[in-house]
């Protein structure tokens, strides 16, 4: 199993910024091969994304899917 863990610098509500990260990359992942589990955190002005999946080839896959899903927010 391999980990992703990605940490995003915001400005304003950091959980409504969480809440909608889930909700626009939990999918995203979830339709991804090798997808294991999802989690956030925030802090102040600091999300935290950690995710586990079955290879490191998956966990590399969700990272260009996540920037995919950034770029467009």
């Amino acid at each position: 199993m391999h980990g992703r863990i990605a940490r995003y610098e915001v400005t304003g509500d950091v959980h409504e910024i969480a809440r909608e990260a889930e909700e626009g990359m939990l999918p995203i992942f979830r339709a991804q091969p090798g997808f294991k589990a999802y989690s956030l955190a925030a802090s102040e002005g600091e999300v935290f994304s950690f995710s586990a999946w079955e290879s490191a080839e998956a966990a590399e896959a969700a990272s260009a899917a996540a920037a995919d899903w950034i770029a467009q927010v």
